[in-house]
C-alpha cells in the first residue's frame, strides 16, 4: 500500500466513524421523542375515555380539544382562520427562499485557488552539533549555503519554502521532523556531507528514504537522476535507510548525502560557492520533478 493510498485509507475510516456516532446519537433522539409521543397519546387518550365525556363531554373531550389545538398549530384547520395562517405561512417560506437565493447570486465567492507546494528544507546539524569537517571545512556551514540556495530557487517557482534553521543554530531531529509535520508539508529534504574513516578515494553523493517508504524512494530516485549532470560527481544511486527525519516524517521524505569531505576534490568543491550553486540546481531541479509526480499519484 502506498502512502496516498494508505492515508486515504485512514482519513475515510475516520469520517465512516464520525458519521456512524452521528446516526447512532440521532437515532436513539429520535427513539425517545417517538416514545415520549406516544406515552403522551396513551395518557390523553386513557383520561378522554374515563374522564373526559363526564367533565365536557364529546367535543368538548380533552383528545378532540387536543387534535382541534394542533390541527390550528400546524395550520391544517378547515375554517378560514386556518387556511389564511398556512397561506401567510407559506408566502413567509417562499419569501424567505427568494431573499435566500437572491443573496447568495450576491455574493458568491470565487473558487479557491490551488494550494502552493510546500517544500521543508533542513540544513543538517548546525550549532554545538558541527557534523563532520576536514580540516576548517565544516558541514554544518555547507549544509547551509547549500540549503539558502536551494530556498532561493524553490520560491523562484512559486514553491513555498520553510527552512528548519536559517542561521547557525542546534535543532535536535524530532524538533527539524515536527516542523515538517506541522505545517503538512509536501516533502521534506534534508541536505549532509559524508565523511569515510576507511580511506579518501571514496566519494560520490547518494540519496537515503525509509525502509518500505514506496513514495519517498520515488522522489529519491527521481532526484538522483538529475545528479547525473553535475560533471564529475559519482552518482551512489539511492539507498534504504532508516534516520529519524525520514522515518518519522508523515511527508515523503528523503535525505542527500552531497560528497564526502574525506575526500580531498570533493571537500574542496562543496566548500566552493558555484559548486554549491550547482548541486542546489539539480536538487531543485530533482524536487520539482517529485511535487509534480506526487501530485499525479495523489
Amino acid at each position: 500500500m502506498t502512502r496516498a493510498e494508505y492515508i486515504r485509507k485512514t482519513q475515510y475510516n475516520r469520517r465512516k466513524k464520525r458519521i456512524l456516532r452521528v446516526v447512532k446519537r440521532f437515532a436513539v433522539g429520535l427513539g425517545c421523542l417517538v416514545l415520549t409521543f406516544l406515552v403522551c397519546c396513551g395518557c390523553i387518550f386513557v383520561w378522554d375515555t374515563f374522564w373526559g365525556k363526564e367533565e365536557g363531554g364529546g367535543n368538548g373531550s380533552l383528545a378532540a380539544n387536543a387534535a382541534q389545538n394542533s390541527g390550528t398549530v400546524l395550520g391544517i384547520h378547515t375554517n378560514q382562520e386556518g387556511a389564511e395562517g398556512l397561506t401567510g405561512g407559506q408566502d413567509t417560506v417562499h419569501d424567505g427562499l427568494t431573499g435566500g437565493a437572491q443573496s447568495k447570486g450576491e455574493e458568491e465567492e470565487p473558487l479557491d485557488e490551488p494550494k502552493e507546494p510546500t517544500v521543508v528544507v533542513d540544513a543538517g546539524h548546525g550549532g554545538n552539533d558541527g557534523g563532520t569537517y576536514s580540516g576548517k571545512i565544516i558541514e554544518k556551514d555547507i549544509t547551509l549555503a547549500v540549503a539558502k540556495k536551494m530556498q532561493k530557487l524553490l520560491e523562484e517557482q512559486d514553491i513555498n519554502v520553510i527552512m528548519t534553521r536559517e542561521t547557525d543554530e542546534y535543532m535536535d531531529l524530532e524538533e527539524r521532523t515536527q516542523v515538517s509535520n506541522e505545517n503538512d508539508a509536501d516533502l521534506f529534504i534534508s541536505v549532509h556531507c559524508n565523511y569515510y574513516e576507511g580511506g579518501s578515494e571514496v566519494k560520490g553523493i547518494e540519496c537515503y528514504y525509509a525502509e518500505d517508504d514506496e513514495i519517498s524512494k520515488e522522489v529519491a530516485e527521481v532526484i538522483m537522476k538529475n545528479i547525473d549532470e553535475i560533471s564529475g560527481l559519482r552518482n551512489r544511486g539511492a539507498k534504504e535507510e532508516d534516520y529519524f527525519v525520514t522515518e518519522f516524517n508523515d511527508a515523503p521524505a528523503v535525505l542527500v548525502e552531497m560528497g564526502f569531505l574525506s575526500n580531498p576534490t570533493e571537500c574542496k568543491n562543496l566548500a566552493d560557492s558555484d559548486y554549491q550553486q550547482s548541486l542546489a540546481k539539480e536538487l531543485v531541479e530533482g524536487i520539482l520533478q517529485s511535487l509534480k509526480m506526487l501530485t499525479e499519484v495523489r
